[in-house]
């Protein structure tokens, strides 16, 4: 018995055991750990395909019609547009205070 102790703390000791394993315990369980917190995360994502009732009140809300990608892009170059076309002259823009600032 007393055979058997004196090996444990001979071991204990080694670089290994003091270095290595605790290397490797946090390496495998960090991964058991990260599985499990990442099928959590995707179990309850919230990804809802709007029904017909859905689209029907949006459109109530936005005065009955909804706007697609390409109008959106359309209305963004046209302010690109015009950004371009007076970049050489000052430019009024609205500030959250909704008071005009010039920028020179």
């Amino acid at each position: 018995m007393n055979n058997i102790i004196m090996k444990l703390k001979e071991i204990s000791k080694s670089n290994f055991f003091k270095h290595a394993v605790p290397f490797f315990l946090t390496v495998g369980l960090g991964t058991l750990f990260l599985k499990e917190f990442a099928s959590l995360r995707y179990e309850y994502r919230k990804s809802e395909l709007l029904s017909p009732q859905d689209i029907k009140a949006l459109k109530e809300i936005t005065g009955g019609k909804l706007h697609t990608l390409e109008e959106e892009y359309e209305k963004l170059k046209k302010v690109c547009n015009l950004y371009a076309f007076l970049s050489s002259k000052p430019i009024m823009r609205f500030t959250l205070n909704v008071q005009y600032s010039i920028i020179m």
